[in-house]
């Protein structure tokens, strides 16, 4: 069984890896700007406090990154800003269990709102949000290759 937890301090090295393997199983190759560096230092940088995780086994094998929303039209919103996890324990719900935590906890923190950048080309991503009740909202914007589009939901 999988146990959800937030993160600590003590974790961000584990969870820059694991960001790290996610874009790399995802992609297929390094992802320019997601080294491992560049995610350990992601994790370092940031409030660990700010992060759900899924462990099993003693080991991080999943995560949620959250905070607040920088749009000037979801003043009141949340945002989803990562959510990875291992392949080998995707499509067993724990990726459900882990967004949903980090959706509590953006309830708990007066949000009304929770709001995602999807990859347009991720399908898996978007079937994921739209099961959960994320809808796309028709904005899209580009970062470096990819198309990102936003979905949101009321909480």
């Amino acid at each position: 069984m999988v146990t959800l937890k937030l993160a600590k301090p003590e974790n961000a090295k584990e969870l820059g890896n694991l960001l790290h393997e996610c874009f790399v199983e995802y992609h297929g190759c390094e992802v320019p700007g997601f080294s491992p560096e560049d995610c350990r230092a992601y994790f370092s940088n940031r409030r660990c406090s700010d992060t759900v995780t899924g462990i099993y086994d003693g080991h991080i094998i999943g995560f949620c990154t959250f905070g607040k929303a920088e749009d000037e039209y979801f003043r009141d919103a949340g945002s989803i800003e990562y959510i990875m996890v291992k392949m080998e324990y995707q499509r067993l719900g724990d990726g459900r269990r882990i967004l949903h935590e980090a959706v509590r906890q953006l309830r708990r923190q007066e949000y009304s709102r929770a709001m995602c950048w999807i990859d347009r080309e991720n399908e898996d991503a978007i079937s994921f949000f739209k099961a959960l009740g994320f809808i796309f909202t028709g904005e899209e914007k580009e970062k470096g290759e990819l198309t990102l589009q936003k979905y949101f939901r009321t909480i």
